[in-house]
């Protein structure tokens, strides 16, 4: 707060006075961005607040003293056992729809992990970003209004980080694409130049299918005539000099299918079977029980849920109530039909409705996380993706009985708790292993005979999330949103330098007007004296002198409040 924001009306404030705590805070503004010693370990805390559970990560680097001097290279902070500072707690985030009190307790959980984790002098210094996904872009506008307002206030009454409140939001499917392809290219060392021809790297393209969404992020081919929803993106990278090589420039695509995740299309494929089943039985049987031709043989999976029609228009009829069903479904084990399903489904939403990517196939690797990799494991055997072995092995597992799956998990994974986790996994390992294929095939249009795309959830012994494209971003894209520099510093300095020139010369001005003013008004007195039958005599009389003073009060106080609206508070 400026020291002359709690002058009170009335009370005489001069210019001195003013110039006097204006160059107080000035010095305060100047001392603490000295303080900010280039060199130093720097930490940020992001919550990843994904539609399953929350995690929480803290990443470090070390300052280079100056924004223009190269990238900077975020890492996560390991513990004193050399383990990353990571830690996920369920449910989601979203799931507080119902009880938002809670969900401000939720997040503050993964902070005093941080807390722990970050130096205590480091505190006051460390941003803190929670970003939530898929899972929180499905509420109402209120719904979510109601859980980031105390998110929100957690943050600021129990938590010492440095933390705005735009730093605790819903981020777009767009963001998170971004983000999923800026780690990827990060973590394979894609950005800077060529050692060799000092020319731009080629970039990978990012595949990442969640739970409730999915993103596709990839570089545009310059080839493309007139290409249409272009981010572009600027990385600093290298030292910079007269010609400006130190940017180097993206033009991205970037796109998100909400409700395309692996589990979003398992409940709507259950679903739109509910929606058949009931409009096609006039008195629906207690309890429903409905094949499934993407669960296999001899597995049975209870479930609660609404009915809902291939076509998001398309209205129930009087004999389907739009209520929850308890419904059994009964595996058939028949990959051909679960195909055509997944297949309607794909096509039936946003996917089918909007032109494919314009992904340069011939010339842009692909990177697939999450559930390429979880959904294809046992149908994909190495890192990278073949259709044709996909295809074949999917027939096998979908047309392979369950209790004979059973005992290759068994065998496969030796003690009981292991063994159980994976059976819940594999249930749905079926329709989700068709649905990814389908998706890409079908949805993407990627051609069949396409072997560039790396199933992986690391590279080089680093996870790959989003998170860390988030923090990259901040620290590395132009304009740098984060943090002090001797470049920024010194603009300060001559932005102050050029303030205190100008509040100099207001002041001279003031003082020679003021001075000119009471010579002016002596004179005037002068020559009343001599005169008592001057016509201005009585006019004088009766002037009121308290407009004179209001007008100087007016003046310095609208001066005070205009300052205190550009200066944080």
């Amino acid at each position: 707060m400026l020291p002359f924001a709690h002058q009170k009306i009335g009370e005489r404030y001069s210019t001195g006075m003013f110039i006097r705590d204006l160059l107080i805070c000035i010095l305060q503004m100047t001392v603490a961005h000295a303080l900010v010693i280039p060199g130093n370990n720097k930490y940020a805390v992001i919550v990843d607040a994904g539609s399953s559970g929350s995690r929480v990560y803290v990443y470090t680097w070390r300052d280079v003293g100056t924004e223009n001097s190269g990238l900077k290279f975020p890492e996560l902070l390991k513990d004193s056992r050399g383990e990353p500072v990571v830690k996920k707690v369920s449910p989601g985030l979203s799931s507080y729809a119902s009880n938002p009190k809670d969900a401000g307790k939720h997040i503050s959980e993964l902070l005093k992990i941080a807390e722990e984790a970050i130096p205590k002098a480091s505190h006051s210094a460390t941003h803190v970003y929670v970003y939530a996904t898929a899972g929180m872009r499905l509420l109402s506008a209120t719904a979510q209004c109601l859980i980031w307002r105390n998110v929100r206030s957690e943050i600021r009454n129990k938590h010492s980080f440095l933390f705005v409140n735009t730093d605790a939001r819903t981020i777009s499917g767009k963001d998170e694409a971004l983000y999923g392809w800026i780690a990827v290219n990060y973590l394979l060392k894609r950005f800077g130049e060529d050692e060799h021809d000092k020319k731009k790297k080629s970039t990978y393209g990012m595949l990442d299918l969640g739970g409730a969404s999915m993103q596709v992020a990839f570089e545009l081919d310059p080839r493309t005539p007139n290409p249409k929803n272009v981010f572009p993106l600027s990385i600093r990278t290298t030292s910079s000099d007269d010609d400006g090589s130190s940017l180097q420039s993206y033009d991205l695509f970037l796109r998100s299918y909400l409700s395309y995740g692996a589990n979003a299309m398992r409940n709507r494929h259950e679903e739109v079977l509910l929606f058949e089943h009931l409009s096609h039985s006039p008195e629906p049987e207690k309890p429903i029980t409905i094949s499934d031709p993407c669960l296999q043989k001899g597995l049975t999976i209870d479930s609660t849920l609404s009915p809902r029609g291939l076509n998001d228009t398309e209205t129930p009829s009087k004999k389907v109530e739009e209520k929850e069903y308890n419904v059994q479904f009964i595996g058939e084990g028949d990959p051909d039909k679960c195909k055509v399903r997944v297949q309607s489904l794909v096509l039936g939403g946003d996917m089918g409705k909007q032109r494919a990517p314009p992904i340069p196939f011939d010339v842009t690797p692909f990177y697939g996380l999450s559930e390429f990799v979880y959904s294809l494991e046992g149908v994909s055997s190495g890192e990278i993706y073949f259709y044709s072995e996909a295809a074949e092995k999917i027939l096998e597992l979908c047309k392979r009985p369950w209790d004979e799956y059973t005992e290759i998990l068994r065998k496969q994974y030796g003690d009981e708790e292991t063994y159980q986790k994976f059976v819940r996994i594999r249930m749905h390992h079926c329709f989700k292993a068709i649905y990814v294929v389908t998706l890409l095939h079908t949805g993407l249009k990627f051609p069949e005979d396409y072997e560039k795309l790396h199933r992986v959830n690391e590279i080089d012994g680093t996870d790959v999330q989003w998170s860390l494209g988030a923090i990259f971003y901040i620290l590395n894209a132009v304009p740098n949103r984060q943090g002090s520099s001797i470049c920024q510093t010194f603009l300060i300095g001559i932005c102050i330098f050029i303030i205190v020139l100008m509040v100099l010369g207001l002041s001279i001005i003031c003082t020679c007007r003021r001075r000119l003013r009471r010579a002016q008004n002596t004179a005037q007195f002068r020559n009343l004296n001599m005169s008592q039958t001057s016509p201005c005599t009585q006019t004088n009389t009766h002037h009121d002198p308290r407009p004179s003073a209001y007008h100087i009060e007016w003046v310095e106080n609208r001066t005070a409040e205009s300052i205190v609206q550009v200066m944080p508070v």
